[in-house]
């Protein structure tokens, strides 16, 4: 899968970006040229899936151009609130839930291999995050809630497809560090870790203050002293990755920032960002599929690179 690079914000929810099939091909099209290998392409599908719908269609016409692209393609689940706010592995929320992915998985049955399913994004809610209404993500039952859910929508492709790859995603929103509690062992895994085409996926934004949209550069007193501290961060990670043997793929990462402070993504302080991170996660061997928003954390705004970031992404050392 190599690097790459999401399609956000676009049939996730309604942020003001062209959802069009020439908008989005364009995109792909400066993906492919550029050297990215796969594209995540977020989707918030509803409690059901309309096979008929204009969003199917559209998402569809998508996937299908990305694949005969050569990309690989990364398709999910993503603003799910009606799961996530109140699940609690009732029969009401399985039975939905499983019928969502059965829809979505027998619609694409026939795509590509190289279109890959993620079952749920950022788990949060019921199943635990960092919202004042959230549950504690490092809680035991919160934990139990995110695996449950996992396994619902793993279960639910396995049953069309057997060789779909699929990957799994921590609570928390996603956060790296929550993965070793969801998943601490391969047999912690839907099938205790004999499905060869199973993997976990992880989000990281570590810290915040400095990769969130209200950051500030100034978080780090040099490009040596965030590199330091991102070194440290993904070595816990890859203590995890190769203690446990459960193929991983960083699902989102970036740096934001929002009003006042956009022209801080346009400096070398940003650029080594992307170019060291993507570059600790190929040499541990795990793809990677960078943030962008076309907005916040853009990477292409109005069909143009910008910042010399794409370039920070798929440079090597």
């Amino acid at each position: 899968m190599g690097r790459g690079i999401n399609l956000g914000n676009v049939y996730d929810y309604d942020s003001g970006n062209d959802d069009s099939f020439e908008a989005s091909s364009t995109i792909i099209d400066l993906f492919a040229d550029r050297g990215f290998r796969n594209v995540r392409i977020p989707v918030t599908w509803g409690d059901a899936f309309n096979a008929s719908s204009k969003l199917t269609a559209v998402v569809t016409d998508v996937v299908q151009y990305a694949l005969s692209k050569g990309l690989y393609v990364v398709l999910n689940t993503h603003h799910e609130r009606w799961l996530k706010d109140q699940y609690n592995n009732s029969a009401y929320y399985n039975d939905r839930f499983t019928a969502l992915w059965t829809g979505i998985a027998t619609h694409f049955a026939n795509a590509s291999k190289r279109l890959i399913f993620e079952i749920l994004n950022e788990p949060d809610g019921a199943m635990g995050g960092w919202g004042p209404e959230d549950a504690n993500p490092y809680e035991n039952a919160s934990l139990a809630l995110t695996r449950a859910a996992n396994e619902v929508g793993y279960w639910a492709v396995r049953n069309v497809s057997q060789e779909r790859i699929i990957l799994l995603m921590p609570n928390g929103m996603g956060n790296q560090d929550l993965v070793r509690h969801v998943y601490p062992t391969r047999s912690s895994l839907p099938g205790q870790g004999s499905d060869p085409y199973l993997g976990v996926t992880v989000h990281t934004y570590d810290p915040w203050e400095f990769c969130g949209e209200t950051g500030q550069n100034s978080q780090f007193s040099s490009a040596f002293a965030m590199q330091n501290f991102m070194r440290k961060v993904y070595e816990g990670l890859a203590d995890w990755f190769y203690d446990v043997q459960i193929p991983l793929h960083i699902g989102e990462y970036g740096l934001g920032r929002i009003g006042n402070f956009t022209e801080q993504r346009d400096t070398d302080m940003a650029r080594t960002y992307y170019k060291y991170v993507t570059n600790v996660f190929a040499l541990n061997g795990w793809p990677s599929t960078v943030w962008d928003d076309q907005g916040w954390f853009g990477i292409v705004s109005n069909f143009t690179f910008v910042n010399g970031l794409a370039g920070a992404v798929l440079s090597t050392y």
